[in-house]
Parts: C-alpha cells; structure tokens; sequence
C-alpha cells in the first residue's frame, strides 16, 4: 500500500486535512473579498497595504512566540481557537459591511486580531501533522 493511502486512511489525518483545506480556501477568499472592499470603499492601494500590514506586522512578531506557547497547550485546542478567532473576525466585518457601518479603522483592528490567530494555527497545525503520522506510517485509528 502507497504511503499516500496509508496516510489518507489515518481518519484523524484525514478530518485535519479536510478541515484545514476548507479553513485555507475561505482564507483566501476572504483575502480576496477584502480587497474588493478596501479597494472599492477607499479606492486606495495605500490603504489596501495598509490593511495587509495590519496583518502581517502582528503575524510576524507574534509568531516569535506562539511556537513556544503552542508547545504549552493541546494543538488541536490551538487550531479551534485559532479558526474560531478568525471566523469571528470575518462575521464581524461581513456585519459591519451588512450595516454599512465598515471603515478602515474597523478593516485595520479585526485584521490585526486575524493576524495573531493566524500566527498561533501555523505553529500548531504543522505539529499537529508530526504528532498524527510518522514515518513509519499512520498510527491505528480508535
């Protein structure tokens, strides 16, 4: 048997996989949906970076220690609340949109709390894979 289909048949891998493909894709699209929205409401590429620093400031200087307090807590814990700080972030904007009620500075503060979350999933999600398949192969499913 493939590693690959060994791999697969792991059902705890496998809801992972699932899970996090779907996370990614409605990561991206939120990507891309905010930018139609800065674009359109601002008509700025200034504030369209802005917004994507709001980002990636925090996610960066976060990341420096969300390895270690990743180490501290259950990964799985860490990837919900993560997705769940995330997915709160983008109905609170979709709301504040919905309202008609958005601007930058709202844009700029639920970015930044997508940013830190997004800085803890990383960490956990890649130790999460090493701890769910070795090399040796899935570990059996319960």
């Amino acid at each position: 048997m493939s590693r690959l289909v060994r791999v697969l048949k792991n059902r705890n891998f496998s809801f992972l996989w699932t899970g996090h493909t779907l996370s990614h894709l409605g990561d991206n699209i939120f990507r891309v949906a905010l930018v139609w929205l800065i674009v359109t409401e601002t008509n700025s590429a200034r504030a369209t970076a802005l917004v994507f620093m709001a980002f990636f400031i925090p996610n960066i200087l976060v990341s420096l220690f969300a390895g270690a307090t990743v180490d501290r807590f259950s990964r799985k814990g860490v990837i919900l609340a993560s997705d769940g700080v995330r997915a709160l972030m983008t109905v609170l904007l979709a709301a504040l949109v919905l309202l008609d009620k958005v601007e930058l500075w709202s844009v700029l503060c639920l970015y930044v709390f997508f940013g830190i979350a997004d800085a803890f999933f990383q960490p956990a999600y890649t130790v999460i894979i090493h701890e769910l398949v070795d090399r040796d192969g899935p570990p059996p499913t319960r």
